[in-house]
């Protein structure tokens, strides 16, 4: 750890802090977590000790309270991300949030309406973003190798032997903004908006429900500006054994397969290109997202810099995840 480390502050003890902060500290000096809160102070002690945060609080305010900290992190339920980015912006603090930033398009508004009167450094961790593959990714589509595109498709289907059933999952809460277009489902509406820098029209949407508007399983066809068309499928309840995330685009001169774009440190990262009836495969390393992610966070809260995954992208992500909802005739979360 460095002297000069940004000092975060996490709202809740959730398992992603795991993932995108403890297990890169040796890659990431610049950044450490000096501060974590719960609604419960014995749960927030009972972490502190378990992980060697300085500081503990039995309650949110209580982060946006301290002045050592420098960056809110927001990886609470889905339905939670607005009210406290609101909160944390207007006690002067800059906010990284956890995906998806807001829990429909109108909630998302509103957040941007804080960030521009604050002006504040307001970021989506939408980590996969950083990473050289899904760099790599929008570099082949924008080069044109493929040609005219013709069809793109991604798909983040889960095990459901991986997921804890039943609605007590917060997943699975609607008051809480889940079911799986809100979970993997919204990696899938970010990595076809990330890969081809063009928005998409819902024309139709398929979902299979665990309880009333709480969708398990998601798949969704799309049309793009240039005409491209697009699908999705996102899955919480898949039979297979192993995590489907994958990207596949089909042009008039090949077809590009990518594997594990969103989260290359869990699978085995790679691009496959067919061109002339000729392949290649390119790997990628498995280093965490957040090894990329976490330099040009620290840049945009110390230097006031430009960030890449700005709020105001969720919001057109919301949007797309709206439509839909609608598409699918369910309600929109957060209503």
């Amino acid at each position: 750890m460095t002297d000069q480390a940004l000092q975060i502050g996490a709202l809740g003890c959730a398992d992603i802090l795991i993932d995108s902060l403890f297990n890169v500290y040796a890659q990431v000096p610049d950044v450490r977590l000096g501060a974590i809160a719960s609604r419960s102070l014995d749960k927030a002690r009972e972490y502190a000790a378990q992980h060697a945060v300085p500081r503990y609080y039995g309650s949110y305010q209580e982060i946006l309270d301290d002045p050592q900290v420098e960056l809110v992190y927001i990886p609470l339920p889905n339905g939670m991300h607005a009210e406290w980015t609101i909160r944390a912006l207007q006690a002067g603090k800059p906010v990284i949030c956890q995906k998806p930033i807001c829990s429909n398009e109108a909630e998302g508004q509103r957040i941007l309406e804080v960030e521009r009167a604050t002006g504040l450094p307001l970021i989506e961790a939408w980590h996969y973003q950083y990473h050289p593959i899904a760099q790599r990714v929008r570099q082949i589509l924008a080069s044109g190798m493929l040609g005219k595109l013709r069809t793109i498709e991604s798909r983040f289907n889960v095990p459901g032997k991986w997921v804890t059933a039943g609605s007590e999952n917060i997943r699975f809460k609607y008051e809480l903004a889940g079911g799986v277009t809100m979970d993997p489902g919204c990696y899938c509406v970010d990595m076809l908006r990330f890969a081809t820098g063009e928005e998409p029209t819902v024309t139709s949407a398929r979902g299979k429900l665990m309880s009333p508007d709480v969708d398990v399983h998601m798949a969704a066809e799309l049309v793009f500006q240039s005409g491209l068309k697009g699908r999705l499928e996102a899955s919480l309840d898949d039979g297979g054994d192993a995590l489907d995330e994958v990207l596949e685009v089909t042009g008039d001169k090949g077809t590009m397969h990518a594997n594990s774009p969103c989260l290359p440190h869990w699978g085995d990262p790679s691009i496959t290109l067919t061109m002339d009836g000729h392949t290649t495969r390119e790997p990628f390393a498995r280093t965490s997202t957040f090894v990329y992610m976490w330099p040009e966070v620290v840049k945009a809260v110390r230097e006031r810099g430009s960030i890449r995954t700005t709020a105001a992208s969720g919001v057109r992500n919301a949007h797309v995840i709206d439509d839909i909802y609608r598409a699918a005739g369910m309600r929109l979360r957060g209503l």
